[in-house]
């Protein structure tokens, strides 16, 4: 039981990241398919988000994946403000 983030860093997949606790933001990923297999957001990720939750966009250090999805990412995003 490891959050999407600790997945990609372990499979070098590149997602930026700088806390990695949901303050930051950096680790923005958006869900391009399977958000049926991920877990309903936190209310750190609500918090941090607002309105790009709605959009699709997820925290990867705050959400776990029970199966298949898809995410991208741009690799140099910068924290939110």
């Amino acid at each position: 039981d490891v959050n999407v983030l600790r997945v990609a860093i372990r499979n070098e997949a590149g997602v930026p990241y700088r806390c990695a606790s949901g303050n930051c933001g950096t680790d923005r990923v958006f869900v391009e398919e399977g958000a049926e297999n991920l877990s309903a957001p936190r209310k750190r990720e609500r918090d941090r988000l607002g309105p790009l939750l709605d959009d699709g966009w997820r925290l990867a250090c705050q959400m776990y994946a029970s199966g298949d999805c898809r995410l991208s990412w741009d690799p140099d995003q910068k924290p939110l403000d």
